[in-house]
């Protein structure tokens, strides 16, 4: 009898453990893009609305992060520096080194 009240109170607390959820929010959603060799890794990324992306500079030239349709610009990125926007809305949005007008990428916000 003994060994049963324990099992089955062993039992109850496994469950009960089980069904605890964190009543901490979670942060806001966050990416983040690599500027190197001349390009933008990962292109196309794909995000939910309310993310923050960020983009670091890894090359040893200066680069910028600038939307084709002129609605965020990092102005010039050296090697080290990073830039980060939050897209509010959903929407693609391409954007492209001002520099090196040929590194184009785009960020797909649903």
């Amino acid at each position: 009898m003994k060994r049963l009240l324990f099992s089955a109170a062993v039992l109850g607390g496994a469950l009960l453990a089980g069904c605890g959820g964190s009543s901490a929010p979670s942060g806001p959603a966050a990416a983040a893009v690599t500027i190197k060799n001349f390009a933008f890794s990962p292109t196309p990324l794909t995000v939910r609305t309310g993310t923050k992306v960020t983009w670091t500079q890894q090359d040893s030239t200066v680069h910028t992060v600038t939307a084709v349709d002129g609605s965020f610009d990092s102005g010039n990125l050296s090697q080290g520096q990073s830039f980060s926007r939050t897209f509010s809305t959903a929407g693609t949005f391409m954007y492209r080194c001002n520099i090196h007008q040929y590194m184009t990428a785009t960020v797909v916000v649903s």
